[in-house]
């Protein structure tokens, strides 16, 4: 990703990452990602927010809604403030690798195969 379409800060406790989180440029909305370590506690994402929006140089204004990507196991964990709704983002995942063809035995399919 460009890195004049993002912004990224990394919170940290005695030196140890506790939290990295990102705001990305561009969209139609305001959109972030975060990544919390699985071996901290609970965390509060509002100091993060407000350091992004001090790195973003005033782009991000208040009262914004937004939208902020996580991975679901962590949603507990995480204190995010004014919630309106949370919803499961589904990604293409392979989920039967044992139905893969083997390494070298792969070929491009003919249009009447698909």
């Amino acid at each position: 990703m460009r890195t004049d379409r993002r912004g990224v800060v990394a919170d940290s406790v005695q030196g140890e990452v506790t939290a990295i989180g990102s705001y990305l440029k561009g969209m139609p909305f305001h959109a972030f990602s975060l990544h919390v370590v699985e071996r901290g506690e609970n965390y509060e994402v509002v100091q993060m927010l407000s350091y992004l929006k001090e790195v973003l140089d005033g782009s991000l204004p208040d009262g914004q809604k937004g939208v902020i990507a996580l991975a679901e196991p962590l949603l507990s964990r995480v204190q995010i403030p004014n919630i309106l709704a949370t919803r499961t983002m589904y990604l293409m995942k392979l989920t039967n690798p044992e139905r893969l063809l083997p390494v070298g035995e792969s070929r491009i399919l003919e249009l009447s195969e698909a």
